[in-house]
Formats: structure tokens, sequence, C-alpha cells
């Protein structure tokens, strides 16, 4: 039950971690999901349009075009466009309710403008095709895309109606449609055309090729030749053509089905393979050591860790820019160091003044107790008065702050030393850190494998994801601390719920004389605010702060009652330096495509 319950919250998590790659973008956007088109034709070979197209806003939009490209075969005029009832009015005031013809080198532009918010709107387009039609001797042929291949959006639904100039019998006309395989069209009894395609793609054109008899064409100019025969035989190759790529469709359809099916069985299996890998590591190293109970709120500090310790057992093994400035107050705690109030500074605008301090080394102090020191320890030392102050035994926090590369390279190496004397004091379980990481290697190892899925089965990429994913997440239960590891981090966690949450309070004022200094030391490990810092200043007293926390020298100017709002701007002042400065936070801060083009359109 307890690995069921982590597997569901995990796969929440991975499931959140997809969707916020697979969602899309919030920008606005529109779609197209019908569009029905009805023609008309004339004895004299004229085309009657009116296209009737469905735009959803998502977004805000003001106006529509449809593109008419120049073609000496035909020619496009008479337009107008309607909303519902309304007909909007010919005009270049680019006001709503009006449209507006612009004519350039590739052809004419109709454009329209109205109001729309996340909303759908139906416009009409109405035109005329003069010559779309041609009589031939032996024919009248009509070779038109209703839908052009310059759109690049997908259409939802499209349906053509093509009604010929008088109702003639179904078998004197001969039609083919041209575009994707799957679109399908029918001659009806009184010869009316009806095409219709689910899902056009973007690009992708819908043509329409029909032979009528010329008669029924009287009005227009003859083209003294025979082309029936000739069309008859294109339009045959076109069709084997169209039928062998269906078959070959239907045979990738059913090739790919079943590398779906296999793959997917597959790769499930693989998958639960690696999660009864997990399983096994999980139930041989990740089982945590049995801890008597332990209170939740402490005021005592663990004996014999240093603050940069503190922050590596705290967090997981990793050490953060916080462990800086306190390991400097615990060696001023020590007397290796002071750190004194300086008189503000004014800015720019004399109304604004900043607050800047010294660190002071005590280089006699130093160097008698530098033999009991950690290597991290006067590591930071010899960075701070060697390589910033220039072996001068004065610091101060603007020069800290001006150093920010030079202090991101330093943290970096400082880390490692502080980490290196953390694994030697086996908070962690060795075995359970490594079995985390064989657990995260399978869970790498089934991710690589994404890509060539994806190519081969869609599916099976999403199941690889997920697994790996949740594998991973996982994988981070399996490490733990050991028994003394775990004994000394609950300690921690009690202290710092103790100075967060101000538990302080309710304490006597002797306990926080006795402990404040490891109050303010372990505080910037903690994450303690200003609010926070002040409030402890407040509790014990400013004489008894002073006698506590000697190290800090608050300036000449300043009085007693002002100890507590200087401290805790001078925790916070260093505490956010030292982190910009370490660069780990810190401050604020098919066939055919020779008919006549219908031309394409957007919105905007």
């Amino acid at each position: 039950m307890k690995i069921f319950n982590i597997l569901k919250k995990s796969s929440v998590i991975t499931l959140i971690f997809i969707l916020s790659f697979s969602t899309g973008s919030f920008a606005k956007h529109f779609t197209v999901p019908k569009v029905i088109i009805y023609c008309r034709l004339s004895s004299d070979g004229t085309m009657h349009i009116s296209e009737s197209r469905t735009y959803s806003f998502s977004g805000s939009f003001s106006y529509a075009y449809r593109t008419f490209p120049n073609d000496e075969r035909v020619s496009f005029e008479n337009f107008s466009v309607w909303e519902d009832s309304l007909q909007y009015i010919l005009s270049d005031t680019r006001e709503p309710g009006t449209f507006m013809i612009i004519r350039r080198n590739s052809g004419k532009e109709v454009r329209w403008f109205y109001r729309a918010e996340n909303q759908a709107k139906t416009f009409k387009i109405n035109y005329e095709v003069k010559n779309g039609v041609k009589r031939y001797s032996d024919s009248a042929v009509l070779y038109y895309q209703f839908i052009s291949d310059t759109w690049d959006k997908k259409t939802g639904e499209v349906t053509v109606v093509i009604e010929p100039p008088e109702q003639i019998p179904a078998e004197q006309v001969a039609l083919w449609l041209h575009g994707p395989l799957h679109a399908q069209s029918k001659i009806n009894s009184n010869g009316v055309i009806v095409g219709t395609c689910s899902n056009l793609p973007a690009y992708t054109y819908l043509e329409f090729r029909v032979i009528y008899p010329p008669d029924i064409f009287k009005d227009a100019a003859i083209i003294e030749k025979n082309v029936k025969d000739s069309i008859f035989k294109e339009e045959a190759d076109w069709a084997d053509q169209a039928n062998k790529k269906r078959i070959e469709n239907r045979i990738r359809l059913e090739k790919q089905a079943q590398r779906t099916k296999n793959g997917t069985m597959l790769m499930v299996f693989v998958s639960l393979l690696i999660i009864a890998f997990w399983h096994n590591q999980h139930t041989k190293y990740g089982k945590k050591p049995r801890i008597p109970v332990q209170p939740e709120i402490e005021s005592q500090l663990p004996e014999g860790i240093t603050p940069a310790l503190a922050s590596y057992l705290l967090y997981s093994r990793q050490v953060y820019a916080s462990a800086v400035p306190a390991t400097m107050f615990d060696l001023a705690g020590r007397g290796i160091l002071k750190l004194e109030e300086m008189p503000e500074e004014r800015g720019f605008f004399k109304k604004l003044s900043v607050k800047n301090f010294e660190w002071i080394l005590d280089r006699e102090k130093y160097e008698k107790l530098k033999p009991d020191m950690e290597d991290y320890e006067k590591t930071l030392i010899e960075f701070l008065f060697t390589d910033l102050a220039k072996d001068r035994d004065r610091l101060s926090t603007k020069t800290i702050s001006k150093s920010r590369s030079k202090f991101m390279k330093f943290f970096r190496d400082w880390t490692k030393l502080v980490k290196k004397h953390g694994q030697e004091k086996n908070w962690f379980d060795k075995k359970s850190i490594r079995a985390a990481y064989r657990s995260m290697i399978g869970s790498g190892i089934l991710f690589l494998f994404i890509i060539p899925a994806a190519i081969y089965c869609n599916i099976c990429a999403l199941v690889i994801t997920f697994s790996s994913i949740t594998v991973f997440i996982l994988s981070l239960l399996i490490m733990h601390r050991t028994h003394e590891g775990e004994i000394i981090f609950r300690k921690l966690k009690g202290l710092k719920k103790y100075l967060m949450k101000y538990h302080f309070k309710s304490k006597s004022v002797d306990t926080l004389n006795q402990n404040i200094e490891n109050y303010v030391v372990y505080g910037a490990i903690f994450g303690l605010g200003k609010k926070h810092y002040t409030e402890l200043i407040n509790a014990v007293s400013p004489d008894n702060f002073h006698r506590a926390v000697p190290w800090y020298i608050y300036g000449a100017h300043s009085r007693p009652s002002e100890l507590a709002s200087s401290f805790s701007q001078m925790i916070t002042t260093t505490t956010s330096v030292m982190s910009s400065a370490t660069g780990t936070g810190g401050g604020a801060s098919g066939g055919g495509g020779g008919g006549v083009s219908a031309g394409g359109g957007g919105a905007g």
C-alpha cells in the first residue's frame, strides 16, 4: 500500500511535468472549424461563389482577409462581405462593418474589419469568377481549387456544392476530386456536385475538375479544341496513382498499428521491469532507520556541528550560499573575526542611505587557532583577507559585493571542501545513495529511447517518458540518512521551526541569553529574515545581546534601542551580499494542382 501511494503521488507529479511541456502557448490565435462553399454556374461560364467561413478566435482580432491571385485564365470580380444578415460596406475607413479591396502586383486582397475576442464568427464572402468554366468543342470544363494550398491553417470541415446552369442527368457529368485521399465527392441526380473533406491539413488544396456537356454553357465563347479524351486519360493515370497511394497508406497504417501494439507491449514490459528494479533497490536499501520519537520543536543546537555542515545535512548534501556568512559569524564567535558597523553613506538622493559593514580579522588569534580549524574555514579566511582584502585585516561588504565573479569561482571549490567533510561524517547511507544512482541510471537509459520510440510508435514514447520520469523521481526516495544523521537532522529541523515560528518568545530570558549567539549564527542557515532577528534581539534586550555577541560592533552613533534594527539589517545585507556574490540566490529581484487557385487568407 505504501508503494502504491508513492507511485500514485509520483504519477501525478509526472503528469503535471508532461502537461507543462505539451500545453501550448496562450498567445492569440484562430482556427477555421467550418467552411461551406456554394458555387452556382452561369451559362456564360461565370462562377458565382458564396464562401462561408467560420473563424474561432482566441484573443482579440479586428480584421480578416482573402487573397485572389492574378491569373490570365480568369478574373475575380464583384466582391461583397456579410456577417450573418449584416452586409459590410465598401470603405477605406477600416471601421468595423466595412471592407476594402487592395490591389497588388500579385493580385487582389479583400480585407474586412470587425471586433472579436474569444468568440466564433461566421463571414460570407461573395464573388464572381469570370471565365471559370471553359467551353471546348467536345465539353465544358471546370478546373478550380476551391481551397488553395496557400492557407496556413487546418480546416475542420469543408463542404463544396456546385450547381450547374440547368438540371442535367448525373451520367452526363464527369467529376474528379483532387486533394487528400480521404476527401469524398458525389454527383446528385440533378447534376449538383457535393464534395466534403474533414480535417483538411494546412497548405493542402481541395480541387474539382468537372466535365459538362458544352451546350449548357451556350453563352460562353467556344475554344475550338477537343480535350475530353486527354482529360479522361490524364485523370485515369492520376486515379491509378491515387489508388496505389491508398493501398500503400493502408499497408503503412496496418504496419504502424502492429508496431504500435508490439511497441506498446514491449515498452510497458520494459517500464514495469525498471519499476520492479526500482522497487528492488528501494526494498533493499531504502529502508530508513528507526528513530526514537523526537520533539518537533528544539531550542538547543546539536553539539559539534558547524554551520557549513549543518547546511550540508539539512539540505540533502547541498551547501547553499548562506553557509558562507554563517561560517563567518561562527568564526567571529570564536574570536577570529569581528563585524563593525560603519557610518552610513549617503546616496545620490540625500534621503537614501546605504549601510556598510567591515569584517575585521584578528590575525594573531587566527594563527593561534589555525591548526584546529577545518580546511573550509581556513580557505574562507584566506580568500577573504588575502585575495579580496589584499592581505589587509579589514574587508568591507562593499568590496565583497563588487567581487561577484571571484566569489562564484571560490564558492564552487569551497562547497566541494564542505561536502568532502560532510561525507566523512557518515550522515547519509552510502548504499542507499548508490542504489538511488543505479535506479536513476536505469531511468536515464530508458529516457534515451524516447526519440526512437517517437519515430516508430508515438504512444510508446509517451509510455517511456512517463515511466522514466516516474522512476527518476522515485529514485530520490531511496536515499536516506543514517541513524546518527537522522537524529541530528531532526534536531536541526526542530531548531529551525523553533526560530522561524517564533517559539522563542515563550521561553525564559535566561534560555535566550544562553543560546542567542547560536541563534544568530545558525539563523543565517535557516533563512531567518529581518523580522526574526529583530524579535530575537528585542527578546533578550540590547544590553544582554551585546554581551552575548561581543563580536558585533555597532556604530558609535547608534543607541542601544537601535541595535535590533541595525543588526537585523546587517544580517540581511551580509547574507544577500554573499548569496549574490556566489550566484546562488539572494535578494529580491494526390494528383492535380493545375486548376485556377482561389487564393488564401488569414486574420489579425
